[in-house]
């Protein structure tokens, strides 16, 4: 994410770069297992100084969306 952030500001994009976050669910039935893909918003950070901050955010939310147990911390979520 760092790098895709820091080649966002060198290469000076018009708009941020999108991450969108994708949660997998899945659980396993008798005879296949159901999986559900849940697709998030957009989310968009400024530039490399932001990364580690917007990294724990992407990861709350893939967390959020595989209803996965998350960390409570207070993160900036940056959406369009």
């Amino acid at each position: 994410i760092r790098m895709i952030l820091k080649f966002q500001e060198v290469k000076k994009f018009p708009r941020p770069v999108p991450f969108i976050p994708v949660g997998v669910n899945y659980r396993k039935g008798k005879l296949r297992t159901d999986v559900k893909i849940s697709i998030g918003e957009p989310l968009f950070a400024k530039g490399e100084s932001e990364a580690k901050t917007f990294t724990q955010t992407i990861m709350e939310e893939i967390a959020r969306l595989s209803n996965l147990k998350q960390v409570n911390r207070e993160t900036s979520i940056h959406r369009s």
